[in-house]
């Protein structure tokens, strides 16, 4: 999931770097409207992820499991 939010993040910011160097542009309402979109799914990407970790922790064995794997890939 971490990768399809990293790619539409990054999507978004190329979208918005073409919109700022677009000087005539007639078509700059259409690329704000899929700008606009792009946001939306990057924040319900986001959710999603939440809520999948949310039922990852609902069950404290998984919690304890989640949380030491989160530990050892830190260290």
């Amino acid at each position: 999931m971490e990768v399809v939010k990293n790619f539409v993040y990054g999507y978004a910011n190329k979208l918005k770097e073409y919109l700022a160097t677009k000087e005539d542009a007639k078509d700059e309402n259409k690329l704000s409207t899929l700008n606009s979109q792009l946001q939306d799914k990057f924040l319900r990407s986001d959710e999603a992820q939440n809520k999948i970790s949310d039922l990852f922790l609902e069950n404290t064995a998984t919690a304890a499991e989640y949380e030491a794997d989160f530990e050892g890939a830190e260290d």
